[in-house]
């Protein structure tokens, strides 16, 4: 079975609002309809085939979002703790 591929670019997230639209298009067919953390935790860990994850600009949208992108960041990596199919690239 071939490996799934998401690219998240948060370098351009000017809001939590935008962080998770872009999370909605990334990962349209796995059930995100949320609009916070848990609910991208959710749609992480229930993705059960091997998914590549590149996370990109998570330092620049800092400047617009704060801290938020920290738990941004920490959210993906419970789900991959949680998750063996996940394999996360930060760029």
């Amino acid at each position: 079975m071939e490996t799934l591929s998401f690219t998240v670019d948060a370098a351009g997230f000017t809001s939590r609002a935008d962080c998770h639209r872009d999370m909605q298009k990334v990962f349209v067919g796995y059930g995100y309809a949320g609009t916070n953390l848990d609910a991208l935790h959710d749609v992480l860990t229930s993705i059960r085939r091997d998914a590549e994850i590149e996370i990109r600009g998570l330092e620049k949208a800092r400047a617009a979002i704060g801290v938020y992108a920290d738990s941004l960041r920490r959210v993906f990596e419970l789900s991959a703790e949680e998750n063996p199919h996940l394999h996360l690239r930060f760029t």
